[in-house]
């Protein structure tokens, strides 16, 4: 696998460019660790975890499409909602049924065709801006793009370990 590059994309703000380059390199590890996945691995849940394989994929995608469509300041839309499992408690987060590594990577490919558009037309000063993430809940757009990052790893290291269990 290719190093992380966080370079600057020609045109792009900055640090959304370097948040844009770690979600690429994240995304990668990710799909790379459930390519040989089978729809029975993703799907198990061993004892003592929480989650499946699964549902960390769709759970890191849907956070992808929620948080674009907050940047923008539009609500998610149905069909997205329903498609990512936004449409229900996340916690826990919920189990999707009859996923593949194909149908989780066009997930998250999806997701991500709707993320980095709104990355690249960010500004400097969108940066500061306070996006209300619920009652008594704002982040900055700064934050966001830091937290899906952290977000992401964090998962994939959930992955990682699941593996060694299924």
């Amino acid at each position: 696998m290719a190093a992380m590059d966080i370079s600057v994309a020609a045109g792009m703000e900055p640090f959304a460019a370097q948040a844009a380059g770690a979600l690429e390199f994240g995304k990668a590890r990710l799909l790379a660790g459930i390519e040989d996945l089978s729809p029975q691995q993703l799907a198990a849940v061993p004892p003592g975890f929480s989650n499946s394989i699964a549902s960390l994929v769709v759970h890191v995608a849907g956070l992808e499409v929620g948080m674009a469509h907050g940047i923008l300041g539009r609500p998610l839309p149905e069909d997205l909602k329903a498609e990512y499992l936004r449409d229900r408690p996340q916690n826990p987060i919920p189990q999707p049924a009859n996923e593949t590594a194909a149908t989780l990577t066009a997930k998250l490919n999806r997701a991500r065709g709707i993320l980095l558009p709104v990355l690249e037309g960010l500004k400097a000063a969108d940066l500061t801006r306070e996006v209300v993430m619920g009652p008594n809940r704002s982040l900055t757009v700064r934050m966001i793009l830091v937290m899906l990052a952290n977000h992401q790893m964090q998962h994939y290291g959930q992955i990682q370990m699941i593996k060694k269990f299924i």
